[in-house]
């Protein structure tokens, strides 16, 4: 898992080569997917700028140096097992403070390949300057290591031709025509493609070589896997902020909605309380009024009565007293209307002159306004039926 962070599934290979034209830089870039091997993009670049438009940026990328500028040589069988042995052995009284050496196949017929330190330095700095920043670095042949172990015939590699016998390099012989394409642990690929394919396949499968620049290759790998460990870190702590975030939002949300509507309930039920206040207080209020109303009128009817009966005579009957009379007939949707000053007297009058003269001294009370007779009928010759409306002066 670790592994993956750090390197992921594509990988990039560029060999710097030279031609007619002058330094060419062939790409390479292998998808892995499960065990097997797929080519995602290749090209031939004329110019640094044109290759780094294309180089995927998070991919490791691994540089083949493989120009004029780096010398490869065969050695035959040897005994030694010191590395820096048999590259002094294959290129006399070299300083190797000066020198890069990368070496394969040590064991039997060692292929050493070595360049100027200062070369590849200005070459890092271009890549740099890019944005291009290495994963590993090989010279010359170095990264045949680990094709050798899937192939067992010639094979072809930028403008070399490779013999080969029991997976070892035995003779190399330069070439500069075209050939047709290879076929590499099922991949068709040309010759200019072997070695940064030899590159990629050497990390996948970690195979290593000989050098002293093993100590370089290892800070590269590092600062690269670090680099993709803080991006992978920094994108699943985004992914994770931003789903705390959307599910505070949701919580939010879901909440908020359930507050503002029991606060709209409230709001609503305030109201309501608030209204059935005011109408508990209105109630109250006409109650108290109605009380006092009642109070007043139950004082006056008993006093208007008192005084109708001192100045009723013995012949006329009262049967019926209505005190402040309703003006209209009771609705549902309307307030009940009374006439508070009027009386209605019904009855029956046995004498006609008594009866006149009632209504007579009716009309000389102060308190009554006018004596209006509504209907008067005779029931016999000496009885009659009578309905007065007596109307009082407001007080």
């Amino acid at each position: 898992m670790l592994k993956h962070i750090k390197q992921g599934k594509v990988f990039s290979g560029v060999e710097i080569t030279e031609n007619s034209s002058g330094i060419s830089y062939e790409l390479l870039v292998i998808k892995q997917a499960a065990d097997e091997l797929h080519i995602a993009n290749r090209g031939s670049f004329n110019s640094l700028e044109s290759l780094a438009e294309v180089v995927p940026k998070t991919a490791p990328l691994v540089i083949i140096i493989n120009t004029s500028q780096v010398l490869t040589k065969l050695v035959g069988p040897s005994t030694n097992s010191n590395p820096e042995a048999i590259v002094n052995g294959a290129f006399p009284n070299l300083k190797l403070e000066n020198f890069y050496y990368e070496l394969i196949q040590k064991e039997s017929d060692p292929l050493v390949s070595i360049v100027k330190r200062t070369y590849v330095d200005e070459l890092m700095a271009s890549f740099k300057q890019e944005g291009l920043i290495p994963y590993f670095i090989h010279f010359g042949l170095g990264s045949m290591a680990a094709l050798l172990s899937y192939s067992s015939s010639d094979i072809a590699v930028s403008n070399y031709q490779l013999e080969i016998l029991n997976h070892r390099i035995i003779s190399i012989q330069a070439f500069s025509t075209a050939i047709s394409e290879q076929e590499i642990n099922g991949l068709a690929l040309s010759h200019k493609e072997m070695l940064a394919f030899g590159g990629i396949l050497g990390q996948i499968g970690s195979t290593a070589a000989s050098s002293n620049f093993l100590a370089q290759n290892k800070v590269l790998r590092t600062e690269f896997g670090d680099q993709r460990i803080f991006r992978f870190s920094f994108r699943a702590s985004l992914i994770f902020v931003l789903t705390l975030l959307l599910v505070n939002f949701l919580f939010f949300d879901h909440y908020h909605s359930q507050v503002s509507s029991l606060t709209e309930t409230m709001e609503v039920n305030n109201s309501k309380i608030s209204r059935l206040k005011e109408l508990e207080t209105d109630v109250s209020k006409k109650e108290e009024r109605l009380a006092l109303l009642q109070s007043s009128s139950n004082s006056r009817a008993t006093f208007y009565l008192d005084q109708i009966a001192q100045t009723l005579p013995a012949s006329v009957l009262l049967d019926q007293l209505i005190y402040q009379p309703l003006e209209k007939a009771v609705k549902e949707s309307s307030p009940i209307q009374v006439d508070e000053r009027v009386l209605l007297v019904k009855g029956i009058s046995k004498d006609a002159d008594h009866f006149s003269n009632w209504i007579v001294s009716l009309e000389a009370l102060d308190w009554i306004a006018s004596v209006q007779t509504m209907d008067y009928d005779y029931v016999s010759k000496t009885t009659s039926r009578f309905s007065l409306k007596i109307t009082f002066h407001e007080k």
